[in-house]
């Protein structure tokens, strides 16, 4: 191995755990500045809030961003069983 290279190990669970995290972070963000977005391009008439639209996208993106987390973390595990 080269001595500039640098691994990152972490179990998988604790990947996982991380995953999670920052998937509920990153679908509470965009959830809100998406309801936000659609208030200002006129999808709502004034009958509907940010605060409702942003709970109702908040499991849909969560769900989203952990599929893709988890898939990367199967994908780096998969590669790095190839290796050994």
């Amino acid at each position: 191995m080269n001595k500039n290279k640098k691994m990152i190990c972490v179990s998988k669970k604790r990947a996982c755990i991380i995953g999670l995290i920052i998937s509920l972070i990153f679908a509470i963000v965009v959830s809100y500045a998406s309801a936000y977005m659609m208030i200002d391009a006129g999808l709502s008439n004034g009958k509907v809030n940010v605060f409702t639209i942003g709970n109702i996208l908040i499991p849909i993106l969560f769900i989203v961003f952990e599929m893709l987390i988890l898939l990367f973390i199967v994908i780096c595990s998969s590669q790095n069983d190839k290796k050994s």
